[in-house]
Formats: structure tokens, sequence, C-alpha cells
């Protein structure tokens, strides 16, 4: 447990700049947020120009947290042999619980208690705490699957794009796939929003999981590309 926490204060140290950073956007859209439910039946053109600036906003603030767990998950790589804690030594399950523990109580609830208080950029009104803490968990796994799969941010970035591209492409074929069903006569409906989170972090946590316990990334990376697929058919076609 002490070793734990030493970690986690040394993340906080590292990261403290850039998480004060972040927390001040965070806020700021927040607050903006709950001034445009207020003001959501403005016809005029400056409440359009709001809403463009804070969906901008949105993607800044995003950007940034992928930057927070960049700098976390990096400071001790995954990636390699040549990580200093790989020669202190340090357990693995110790380091896995630490960084867990670190987003969890520094990035998942802060976002999730300020977008549950004022609302979210792209809401009509502001979600539960339960579903913003969903929202909130699913972006930090997907960050912390990327970087722990690569050597530092500019490396997570070009996976990022890469999985993007397979997303897209794969997308395609399960148009035409969702329009053969339905042109067969069958029915259905797409798993909820909330499903689709729950899936994101059960399985981009489980990727994380593999790769701090067994350090095989080259496997770790298959898991992923053979996940989007599945990922895709399970909410993207109507099932019955």
């Amino acid at each position: 447990m002490k070793l734990m926490l030493h970690i986690i204060r040394k993340d906080f140290r590292h990261l403290r700049n850039i998480l004060g950073t972040w927390y001040a956007l965070v806020i700021l859209i927040g607050a903006s947020s709950a001034h445009r439910i207020r003001l959501n039946n403005e016809p005029d053109l400056v409440f359009v120009d709001f809403l463009f600036l804070l969906s901008q906003a949105a993607v800044v603030e995003l950007l940034v947290r992928a930057a927070v767990v960049s700098k976390l998950i990096h400071s001790d790589s995954a990636v390699g042999s040549t990580a200093f804690w790989l020669s202190r030594p340090i357990p693995r399950t110790m380091l896995l619980a630490s960084k867990a523990a670190f987003l969890a109580m520094l990035v998942v609830l802060p976002a999730a208690i300020v977008e549950s208080a004022l609302g979210s950029p792209f809401a009509q009104s502001p979600p539960s705490l339960l579903e913003a803490l969903l929202t909130s968990m699913a972006w930090a796994s997907i960050f912390t699957m990327l970087a722990v799969l690569t050597r530092n941010l500019a490396g997570m970035a070009a996976l990022a794009g890469i999985c993007l591209g397979v997303l897209w492409t794969g997308s395609i074929g399960v148009r035409f796939l969702t329009r053969w069903h339905l042109e067969q006569g069958g029915t259905g409906t797409k798993l909820s929003d909330e499903w689709t989170m729950l899936f994101l972090v059960v399985a981009c946590g489980a990727v994380t999981c593999h790769q701090y316990l067994t350090r095989r990334t080259v496997r770790s990376r298959v898991l992923v590309f053979s996940g989007i697929p599945i990922a895709l058919l399970l909410f993207s076609v109507p099932w019955s």
C-alpha cells in the first residue's frame, strides 16, 4: 500500500501542471454547457457561434485529457524492456493498481462530477452521475489502452489514427450488412449507448490488464484489432 501511494504521489507531482490546465478546461466547459442549456431555445446567430465554440472547446478538452493519460502511462512505459520500473523492480500488479487508482480519483471522478452537475456540450440536460461516470470511464479506458500499447504521445496518436481508419472501413461493410438484414425482413433494435460504454470499459480494460501483466505488446495489439469487428457487429447491426 505504501508503494502504491508513493507511485500516486510521484505521478501527481509529475502531472500537476497539465492536470491543473485540464481541470480548468473541464470546469469552463461545464459552466458553458450549463449556460447553453439555459439558452437552448435561442435562435440567434450569437447562440449558434457559441455552440460552435463550445464544441471546439470540448474537442480540445478531450485532447488534453488524452495527453494527461499519456504522461501518466508513458512515465512508466508498459512497452519495451528499458522502463525504469522493471529494474526497481515494482510488481506489475502494483503498478497497474496505482495507475488505475490515479485515473479513477483524479481523472474519471472529477470529469463525471462536473458533467453531472453542470451538463455536457452535446446533451439537452445534465446526465445522472452514473451516466457521467460511465462516459468518463469509457474515455479513460480508451486513452489508457492506446497509451499502454505505445511508447509516447506520438505513437499513441498514430495508433488511434489506425484504429479510427479500421473502424471507418469496417463501418462501410457493416452498413451494407445492416441494409441486407433489413431487406431480408430482419428486425431488431440496436443496443443502447450505456451498453456501448460498458463494453468499451470492459474490453479496453481487459487489453490494458493483459499488457501490464504480460508485456506482450504484439498480442495485445492483435486483441485490439480483432475486437474492432466484434464491436461493430454488436453495436451497429440491429439485433432482434
